[in-house]
């Protein structure tokens, strides 16, 4: 049974998510019920030792009533203190799921290590397995920026790790953290037949919910096209993606371009990219990728004077570097 958890933030460590569960394949083990309604994610509290409170934390998630708990693994005791937590979630009904962070956000790039076991991932498996045989309310584990690091997380790395793991308990779920923009048809061929579903955060709209559903789920459904730019990656003036199409051109009195874009690019380095919409490779409309949200934006543009008077025209869209 796949799980495909979509993650939104709603308030400050509050997180809803809704569950999607696929048929897995005939020869696939059966794994432990991941019936989520709502969700949190860190957040602990903690005392004056830097130790988790555990009843404390607990009265809090009774009081917010989440169904599930992503206990991070991110200080040098949060191992052990899930530990001493988890009967304390079991009596509140409640799922917990060990959620690591990946090398990115290890050192030397950060301060913590998931401990004890680091960036041995195969070993987290096996221990967090031994762990969910003890206390059954753990039902799965997540691996943050799961995409961005997958250098370390080819198919063949985790594929291993699962073994590991589902020599101790088949029954456990294995679930990335993705982020919306990372779900395409590539991650899916790769990865499906050794992951057991995914956590995809944070969704701007329920369009961008319905296009990963439809993604992961093989559906038959027209989804938002895309031009990516990869990060971290230098670029140089002239550079540029770009899809276009012919369009044939009916008698009319003017002519406006109606239509959605957006971007997941909010930082502030500005005049550097931009998003274009052209005509005939005329620019009728353009807007830095820079700043703004990441919300779906409707946007008109008046074509006429490309378009007037002409049988066909081809019709752009393009980000193009200019520096």
């Amino acid at each position: 049974m796949k799980t495909y958890s979509f993650l939104s933030a709603f308030a400050a460590m509050f997180l809803l998510a809704a569950a999607v569960h696929l048929p897995a394949s005939a020869d696939a083990p059966p794994k432990a019920a991941l019936d989520l309604t709502s969700a949190t994610y860190a957040g602990a509290i903690r005392g004056a030792d830097g130790h988790v409170d555990g009843k404390m934390m607990a009265a809090r998630l009774r009081e917010l009533g989440v169904k599930t708990y992503y206990w991070l693994i991110w200080a040098p005791t949060d191992w052990e203190d899930l530990k001493a937590f988890l009967p304390e979630a079991a009596a509140m009904d409640l799922q917990v799921w060990p959620y690591l962070v990946p090398p990115s956000e290890s050192p030397p790039n950060t301060k913590n290590y998931s401990e004890p076991f680091q960036l041995d991932y195969p070993r987290w498996g096996e221990e967090i397995a031994r762990l969910s045989l003890q206390f059954p309310n753990v039902t799965a584990w997540v691996i943050d920026d799961f995409y961005g690091n997958r250098s370390l997380y080819t198919p063949e790395y985790i594929e291993a790790m699962q073994a590991r793991a589902h020599a101790v308990n088949p029954k456990l779920a294995f679930l990335p953290l993705m982020y919306f923009n990372e779900i395409d048809r590539p991650f899916v061929e790769h990865y499906r037949d050794v992951i057991d579903g995914v956590v995809v955060a944070y969704p701007q709209d329920r369009g961008e919910i319905d296009q990963a559903w439809a993604v992961l789920n093989d559906a038959v459904k027209t989804v938002a096209g895309g031009i990516r730019f990869p990060a971290a990656t230098p670029s140089a003036a002239g550079d540029f993606g770009m899809a276009s199409q012919t369009a044939r051109v009916l008698p009319r009195g003017s002519y406006v371009a109606h239509f959605r874009e957006t971007d997941d690019f909010d930082g502030g380095t500005a005049d550097y990219h931009f998003k274009q919409l052209l005509v005939d490779g005329a620019v009728v409309w353009e807007s830095d990728v820079a700043g703004g949200g990441r919300g779906w934006q409707e946007v008109s543009a008046d074509i006429t004077p490309q378009v007037r008077g002409r049988k066909s025209v081809s019709i752009a869209v393009d980000r193009k570097s200019v520096v």
